[in-house]
């Protein structure tokens, strides 16, 4: 896993996620463009600030973040969501999800030592050494073998970011 650094974290609390419909084509080149997609609000019932979210499809939906140190990760099946935590830490700060199926997914965020990171294969979340001592705020890549996650601090009395 390759890392970076970020400029800043940009905080965001939803006590429901929204989902939005997706078209295909090209709407500028189009004398008929397809109408634009409409947002549809679908209660998580989570407590958490929920920080990021991606999905394999309509009925594979991850979403994570937490409170503090208390993580949160949670899991849309297309009807409904349920806390996903059971076998992953539950003492980390998640900021960032991604993955390129559902059986291929990383979380990231921070542990007590620093960054961490966080894999699904299918089945079980495991922890992966991100062999930084930053805190990682989001994950993204082109492929199963090419992800990169970004992260930093803010340098104590100051507005730096590292």
């Amino acid at each position: 896993m390759k890392v970076g650094h970020r400029a800043r974290l940009i905080p965001a609390v939803f006590t429901s996620l929204i989902f939005t419909a997706c078209h295909s084509g090209d709407p500028i080149s189009g004398t008929n463009p397809p109408p634009l997609p409409t947002w549809t609000s679908v209660t998580s019932l989570s407590v958490d600030y929920l920080n990021a979210v991606w999905g394999s499809s309509a009925s594979d939906v991850w979403s994570v973040g937490g409170v503090g140190t208390i993580g949160a990760i949670y899991h849309y099946n297309g009807t409904s969501w349920t806390s996903n935590w059971s076998s992953a830490p539950t003492n980390w700060f998640l900021g960032g999800i991604w993955g390129t199926s559902a059986s291929n997914v990383w979380a990231v965020g921070s542990t007590a030592s620093g960054g961490g990171t966080l894999h699904f294969d299918g089945t079980t979340w495991s922890s992966v050494p991100s062999n930084t001592t930053q805190t990682l705020y989001s994950v993204w890549g082109t492929s199963a073998s090419d992800v990169w996650a970004v992260g930093g601090y803010t340098v104590p009395g100051t507005t730096q970011v590292q």
